[in-house]
């Protein structure tokens, strides 16, 4: 369901939803688990922090209708500050993860064409 509240709040960015219309919606697909809109706006927002230059914003659009979606009587602590730690953390290790996996490439390539090992 988060996948789907995560899709859902971006179509919804990029389709130009007002911010009533998409909570509403949210909240329909989350079905009352106010726990699951709140991990995804938190990780939205974080994902959005380290990697804002991919979506144009559309990430931290969908991350403010699932917080509108909230609202203000989940009655729960939700601890969104959390999630937006977790979405940071997350997009972080995927950098470092990619950057990690382009230079083994660049090795390999170098080897295969002869120029040995560079640092």
């Amino acid at each position: 369901m988060a996948a789907q509240l995560n899709a859902t709040a971006t179509r919804l960015a990029f389709a130009g939803a007002t911010p009533p219309d998409a909570a509403s919606e949210l909240r329909a697909v989350a079905g009352g688990r106010f726990d699951l809109i709140a991990q995804e706006a938190g990780k939205m927002a974080g994902i959005w922090s380290v990697k804002a230059r991919y979506d144009g914003g559309a990430a931290l659009i969908g991350a403010g209708f699932l917080v509108m979606a909230l609202g203000a009587d989940s009655g729960e602590d939700l601890d969104l500050v959390h999630w937006v730690d977790e979405g940071r953390f997350a997009a972080e290790r995927s950098i470092r993860e990619a950057e990690s996996l382009a230079r083994f490439h660049e090795h390999r390539r170098g080897l295969a064409e002869g120029r040995g090992d560079f640092g």
